[in-house]
C-alpha cells in the first residue's frame, strides 16, 4: 500500500499479479498559504489488528482492510489546534507491544491510537517545531522519536508510556559531529538499537540505543 504524490491517492498493489488499484484521493489541501502542498501523509502503519492506517483530509484517520481490500475513513482524527486541521498529517508511526499505535503529526504532536476502541489520545507537543523524521518503539514499550522540521534542527525525544513523560535530548550526533539535516528513515533493531539515515547528500548512518 502507499500514497501518491502530490495528489494523495491511496493505492494497493497485488504482489502476485503486480496490478495496482487506486482507491481514491484522501488528501486535502493545506490552507492559509499560497502554493502550500497537498495534505499527504508521510507514513502508513500496519496495526496489531492486521489493518493498515494512515491519515487524510483534515487529519482524519483511514483504515485499509487487506481481507476485504477496502479503505474507509474513521471517526478518529489526529490532534490539531482548531483551524489547523488541514495541516495535520501523519509523519511517523510505530506499533507498541500491546498493538496500539504511536504517531507523530506534521504539527509536532505525539499521539496514541487504539485500533480496538478507535480512540486517539494527544500525548502533547514535545518541542516547538513541527514534524517528525521518525518514531520507533523498543521491546520494552519505550518510544524514541526524531522531532523537528526538515531543514531545521532535529531533536531526540523519548517517551515512557509507564511514566507518561517526555525526555528531551539534543541534536543527534553522528560520530563526533552533530547531525543537522534531519533523517529520511528511522528503524528499530534488536535490543533497543536505533538506526537512522540522514537526509544530507553525503548521508551518514546514525546508530544509538534507547534501552
Amino acid at each position: 500500500m502507499g500514497l501518491t504524490w502530490p495528489d494523495g491517492h491511496f493505492f494497493a498493489c497485488d504482489r502476485k499479479t503486480g496490478k495496482l488499484r487506486d482507491l481514491g484521493a484522501i488528501a486535502g489541501h493545506r490552507t492559509f498559504e499560497d502554493g502550500a502542498p497537498r495534505q499527504v501523509a508521510r507514513a502508513l502503519v500496519s496495526g496489531g489488528d492486521g489493518a493498515v492506517y494512515t491519515s487524510g483530509k483534515d487529519g482524519v484517520l483511514y483504515r485499509y482492510d487487506p481481507a476485504s481490500r477496502s479503505l474507509s475513513p474513521l471517526a478518529a482524527r489526529l490532534p490539531a489546534l482548531p483551524g489547523r486541521e488541514s495541516w495535520a498529517s501523519l509523519e511517523a508511526a510505530a506499533v507498541g507491544p500491546d498493538g496500539r499505535i504511536y504517531g507523530g503529526t506534521s504539527d509536532g504532536y505525539l499521539f496514541l491510537f487504539d485500533p480496538a476502541s478507535g480512540a486517539v489520545v494527544n500525548l502533547g507537543k514535545p518541542i516547538r517545531q513541527g514534524g517528525f523524521d521518525g518514531l520507533v518503539v523498543a521491546p520494552s514499550g519505550r518510544l524514541c522519536a526524531i522531532a523537528g522540521e526538515r531543514g531545521g534542527m532535529p531533536r531526540e525525544v523519548r517517551f515512557d508510556p509507564q511514566g507518561g513523560g517526555f525526555t528531551l535530548g539534543g541534536i543527534p550526533r553522528a560520530g563526533q559531529g552533530l547531525s543537522m539535516e534531519g533523517f529520511g528513515a528511522v528503524i528499530a533493531g534488536a535490543a533497543g538499537t536505533v538506526y537512522a539515515g540522514e537526509l544530507d547528500r553525503i548521508a551518514r548512518l546514525v546508530i544509538y540505543r534507547i534501552e
